[in-house]
């Protein structure tokens, strides 16, 4: 995903910011590095509105934040999957 704020932008930013590792952000929030892992590199959404919560509980920060960058990153993966393959950057 290419959004510049992305939730696991967000969630990267904020881990790095108090010095967490993923191991110990996942322990938090009860998620594996490797989801964590991939939700920071763009390439996994986190499916359940309750793992949202989770991360965002477990680095202390507002709950709607990252409620509404998830939607907002489930709707972009949504819309750029309904346009034609021919209209793709190349």
């Amino acid at each position: 995903m290419t959004n510049k704020e992305s939730l696991g932008k967000l969630v990267h930013d904020e881990r790095r910011a108090q010095k967490l590792s993923q191991i110990k952000l996942g322990e938090l929030a009860t998620l594996s590095q490797t989801t964590l892992s991939q939700l920071e590199l763009g390439k996994r959404q986190l499916r359940y509105v309750t793992d949202v919560v989770r991360v965002a509980d477990a680095l202390g920060l507002s709950r709607n934040k990252f409620v509404l960058q998830a939607v907002s990153d489930y709707r972009t993966r949504q819309e750029s999957k309904s346009r034609p393959w021919y209209a793709e950057p190349l």
